[in-house]
């Protein structure tokens, strides 16, 4: 019977002489939000690629076994956000992304505009790419994949370069995506964020993937601790300080990254 979920066939995948996964066996259900958790250079990575068909069509080799996959169309976000743009600026990119897959221009407009809103990317339209941040890269990465509105969306460590704030909004609209029936398939070394939208749960044991349970799942998200958002605490202007800013400003041709802080870090201390 044709499943709609991706099955992966007792598969083992060599890449030069190194072979990085062996005898796995997953099944990572149609419309869910499931996560691979495990060490670097335990495949996490490598998985990813071979269920979007990169691997083995560009690298290694299958040894053995299979993948299932479903779906015809599918968007990636890779951990490297400089690899993953041609163009020069993200309204550029959006146009050729959607003009490869056929889309209508005003089916275009429309998708592209509902990504920008929701993304929050509109002043970075006509940035050059080489100006933008690595979470501002990763927030276009996510826009253009909503654009392109795939059944089928793989994340590879998509928020290494971001911040806390970047984080939340992106898992949020993830979150959004998931409601709207899409499969999500990420990998992450942090699990902040995920516990009320993760399915489920894949980890790296004894050199195989296997499906979390329930109580392995309660007592991961149990060890979350909680994200807040800091701010510069100012302190007294101390001759104890190591390093001092007065009224500091510092910025790029497009915004500035720091407005007038002043700040003393005392000897022994951080922030």
């Amino acid at each position: 019977m044709y499943s709609q979920n991706i099955i992966i066939n007792n598969l083992s995948f060599n890449y030069d002489v190194n072979t990085i996964l062996k005898n796995i066996n997953l099944t990572i259900p149609r419309g869910g939000f499931s996560l691979i958790i495990g060490p670097n250079g335990c495949g996490k990575s490598t998985l990813l690629r071979l269920i979007a068909g990169l691997y083995p069509q560009y690298g290694g080799r299958i040894l053995k076994g299979n993948i299932i996959n479903p779906f015809k169309n599918w968007g990636m976000i890779f951990q490297e956000p400089d690899k993953q743009f041609t163009m020069a600026t993200p309204r550029q990119e959006f146009i050729f992304t959607l003009e490869n897959i056929h889309c209508s221009k005003e089916k275009a407009y429309t998708q592209i505009n509902n990504a920008v809103k929701l993304t929050k990317i509109e002043e970075l339209l006509d940035r050059p790419f080489i100006k933008l941040s690595g979470g501002e890269k990763q927030r276009v990465a996510l826009a253009i994949i909503m654009a392109m509105d795939p059944p089928l969306i793989l994340l590879d460590e998509p928020f290494a370069c971001c911040d806390m704030t970047t984080r939340h909004l992106l898992i949020k609209q993830l979150a959004l995506l998931k409601q709207a029936g899409k499969t999500i398939l990420i990998t992450d070394h942090n699990l902040a964020g995920y516990q009320n939208i993760c399915d489920d749960i894949f980890g790296f044991i004894n050199e195989k993937f296997v499906n979390y349970d329930n109580e392995q799942k309660r007592a991961l998200f149990a060890q979350v601790k909680p994200t807040l958002n800091k701010h510069f605490e100012m302190v007294t202007s101390s001759s104890n300080a190591d390093f001092s800013l007065k009224k500091f400003t510092l910025k790029n041709p497009a915004k500035f990254l720091i407005n007038q802080v002043t700040i003393d870090i005392p000897k022994g201390k951080g922030i």
